[in-house]
């Protein structure tokens, strides 16, 4: 049970940022995917975390994953949010160049929110993508997001990684959206 309100059901993933869960909303009876840190989350951590939940927070679009609520007990941070069903890219069968094509669609006006927000997801991924069993696209695990500006770390999945990201990083160049609109093109 987590902050006496979420029974936890199973483990959906673990990343850097934390671990996913399946849990029942005891208050409204709901189902959720629920995040947390864990209670040894360094300062930083933590902070991203709560960035990264207010952040999505402010983000509707039919293409990005919906949260809800956010709190702490005494095994860290949590929020909750939409769970979904389907799968990630990386585990869908191939798809006709014509499904690949509205793919491509949904996520670019996903991440078209993003940057006219002067944001970067900067992980543009077939796990961050979610594909449900109607063809609808939700871009996942914002954990990575960054505004618009100088490098400062290299985050991302190496094979569709912009090249901006390693090049420019001792040049002190801007990296703007075109960093992941090279990614999604590499997807």
């Amino acid at each position: 049970l987590i902050a006496d309100r979420y029974r936890v059901g199973s483990v959906l993933g673990r990343g850097g940022m934390g671990t996913v869960y399946a849990v029942v909303d005891l208050a409204t009876g709901r189902q959720l995917a629920l995040k947390c840190t864990g209670a040894t989350a360094s300062p930083l951590n933590r902070e991203l975390f709560k960035r990264e939940f207010h952040t999505l927070r402010g983000l509707r679009h039919p293409n990005i994953i919906e949260v809800y609520d956010y709190g702490s007990d005494a095994d860290g941070l949590f929020y909750t949010m939409e769970l979904l069903r389907g799968g990630d890219l990386g585990n869908a069968p191939p798809v006709p160049w014509r499904t690949v094509c509205g793919y491509l669609r949904q996520l670019a006006a996903a991440l078209g929110l993003l940057h006219a927000r002067g944001l970067l997801h900067r992980d543009i991924s077939p796990r961050n993508v979610w594909v449900f069993p109607d063809g609808r696209l939700k871009l996942i695990d914002f954990g990575a997001l960054s505004p618009f500006g100088l490098p400062t770390e290299v985050v991302g999945t190496l094979p569709l990684l912009a090249p901006e990201w390693l090049l420019e990083r001792s040049a002190g160049k801007f990296v703007d959206q075109r960093a992941d609109l090279y990614s999604l093109g590499a997807l």
